[in-house]
């Protein structure tokens, strides 16, 4: 990420901020060589703002799955699971569909 000092701002104007993120997406703004702020184009926050949706939908998901699956934590969950798999399924000639089956 590019990086302009305060100085700089102050010295060449917001022109030289608006064309450094012509050319750079985010740009750190350092005073005494700390970054104090981060300046970023709409379509970068855009996207920020997406991926944070997507994360959050995947951590959603994981967390249904992580509750879905907790079942097998329990003891003898093991021995359950493999009493079912043993047995053979019976469709009665229809197709089992959806979250419980």
């Amino acid at each position: 990420m590019r990086s302009i000092s305060t100085a700089e701002i102050e010295k060449q104007g917001w022109d030289f901020v608006t064309l450094a993120l012509s050319q750079s997406n985010r740009i750190a703004v350092t005073h005494d060589g700390n970054v104090e702020a981060v300046i970023l184009t709409p379509s970068e926050y855009a996207q920020l703002i997406e991926d944070q949706g997507k994360a959050e939908g995947l951590a959603a998901l994981r967390a249904r799955f992580d509750a879905e699956l907790a079942s097998l934590n329990e003891p003898g969950a093991g021995e359950r699971l493999r009493s079912i798999m043993s047995e053979p399924t019976k469709l009665h000639g229809q197709v089992k569909v959806g979250d419980t089956f």
